[in-house]
């Protein structure tokens, strides 16, 4: 009789991993971003966060170019937290044939800090994210 597998601790180190490494698995099964957005020859992507402190977490910088990942989803800079900011849609808009090359907007996170799982409380970390695309025709020219 074979014996029962051990059951695996939940906790928000393991969930953690789990969750970064399933995030890098859909990164590698994505699409390249020639594919995606063929006429795109780069794409910068700014994140810039704020919880209210005066040490908020560290600003990204992205810079992607035709071979690249279009995947546009970042963890919550919050190793405890288990959102994550889905930055796809605001690509897509981006890259829309009527709209600004350059776009700004805001986003909450919404996942749950380990401290505040018993409550429920959302992580709330602000982000400022500027999506910049430059396309074939803006570099011929």
């Amino acid at each position: 009789m074979p014996m029962p597998k051990p059951k695996q601790r939940h906790n928000s180190e393991a969930a953690r991993r789990d969750r970064l490494e399933r995030l890098r698995r859909e990164r590698i099964a994505a699409q390249p971003l020639r594919r995606a957005y063929p006429r795109m020859a780069q794409l910068r992507l700014e994140l810039r966060f704020n919880d209210g402190s005066a040490l908020p977490p560290a600003a990204q910088s992205h810079i992607l170019h035709p071979p690249a990942a279009a995947f546009f989803r970042f963890p919550c800079p919050f190793a405890d937290c288990d959102g994550l900011f889905d930055l796809t849609g605001l690509v897509a808009e981006s890259a829309g044939p009527k709209t600004p090359r350059e776009i700004s907007r805001n986003l909450e996170c919404q996942g749950v800090r380990a401290r505040d799982r018993l409550t429920g409380h959302r992580c709330g970390l602000q982000l400022e994210c500027t999506i910049s695309p430059n396309y074939l025709q803006d570099i011929a020219a």
